[in-house]
């Protein structure tokens, strides 16, 4: 049986740090490759259509908050707004731009969906910030 003397670790150890220090630089050099490539894929092309998501959301947001003032026409035209913003978000996921983690997707019906519709528009509102700054 072999017995590890202080020497022969004290020897190998900066060996095994070293390597554990070139997984270290390699995993950082993946991740913000990706980030980086998630940020181009965002401001080449998702901006506009993260806007376009945002207004729509606002202006079921401002239906919502203001139902007894509505026009007819404006109340008719609620549910279909919110079916262009699921598909319009769903658009995202699949491009793999947002994840599915959305209580606007697992909403059993349009009124679950609209009570979670605040707090989607914040979170879209937070997004679209550091990105409008993003020159590419």
């Amino acid at each position: 049986m072999y017995t590890v003397t202080m020497e022969a670790f004290l020897m190998g150890l900066p060996t095994i740090l070293a390597f554990a220090s070139a997984i270290a630089a390699y995993k950082s050099y993946r991740t913000s490759a990706q980030s980086l490539r998630l940020q181009k894929n965002i401001a080449t092309g998702r901006l506009p259509k993260l806007t376009s998501i945002s207004d729509k959301m606002g202006k079921l947001k401002g239906f919502l908050n203001n139902l007894p003032g509505i026009t007819d026409a404006q109340f008719k035209s609620i549910e279909p707004l919110y079916l262009e913003i699921k598909s319009d978000l769903q658009t995202l996921v699949e491009s793999g731009i947002l994840e599915e983690k959305s209580g606007f997707f697992s909403a059993l019906s349009f009124g679950g969906a609209c009570a979670v519709a605040t707090k989607s528009i914040m979170k879209l509102s937070e997004l679209k910030k550091p990105l409008a700054k993003c020159r590419y």
